[in-house]
């Protein structure tokens, strides 16, 4: 059960859209999306569970169904397919980690999913050169990649230390099949810091720069290598919409 709201943009952002689509506002804006997801995932994961991944990697299915509760009582499925894996490359500690996700949303009208509930650049699922929330739309596609080289390490995978790497994404949201294309996708590139402790991850630092702006993110989350022993062994950095 979830309860997502959506209004006005902080002050100075401009122009807001209420200014842009006065008149015609998606559905759902200005109020509170209430409702009940139901899913069902399949994941395989053959990676190291803690430390730096030297391979292996993780592959995920998910199905879900949304049903409003709120006065609109809209519903819809949801769909996501997702993979990522690590290669040792040149150096057993010089890793390539590349990941690549599909979401869409399928509902019962066009225009009868609530505007909070589309899907938006956020993490994981992030364009790290465009700041978050900058697009939402039924569909996303992207791909990320980074190639992490050791400056500071105890000789072993899983113990403390400290990587930088260059990484790039590739990505666009879109609502319908037909949209995606090397035209509308969006590129990004930057480098970044990732700090691992004695006891496992703890933060990174990126810098990213995209055709619109720089942004830059201290973060205590990753976008690879989620954990699996988390909370009733299920903890999923992916919230369903």
């Amino acid at each position: 059960y979830s309860s997502v709201g959506a209004g006005e943009p902080r002050e100075g952002e401009h122009p807001s859209i209420t200014t842009e689509f006065a008149g015609n506002l998606p559905l759902g804006y200005g109020y509170h999306s209430y409702g009940v997801t139901v899913g069902a995932q399949l994941i395989h994961e053959n990676g190291p569970e803690f430390g730096r991944p030297t391979y292996g990697g993780m592959r995920r299915i998910r199905v879900e169904r949304f049903q409003g509760v709120d006065k609109h009582e809209t519903y819809y499925w949801s769909y996501r397919a997702e993979a990522q894996q690590f290669f040792t490359v040149f150096h057993p500690y010089r890793i390539l980690a590349v990941r690549g996700y599909g979401t869409w949303i399928d509902p019962a009208a066009i225009d009868d999913i609530p505007f909070q509930r589309l899907f938006i650049n956020d993490t994981p699922d992030v364009l790290r050169g465009f700041r978050g929330f900058r697009y939402r739309d039924r569909g996303m596609l992207s791909f990320n990649a980074e190639y992490r080289f050791p400056v500071w390490t105890n000789e072993t995978p899983d113990g403390a230390g400290l990587d930088v790497y260059p990484l790039a994404d590739y990505g666009q949201v879109f609502d319908s099949a037909q949209r995606i294309g090397f035209k509308t996708m969006q590129f990004n590139y930057g480098i970044g810091i990732r700090i691992q402790g004695a006891h496992g991850f703890i933060g990174r630092l990126e810098w990213a720069r995209s055709d619109e702006e720089n942004t830059f993110r201290l973060r205590g989350d990753q976008i690879f290598q989620f954990l699996r022993q988390g909370f009733m062994h299920g903890r999923d950095p992916i919230p369903a919409r």
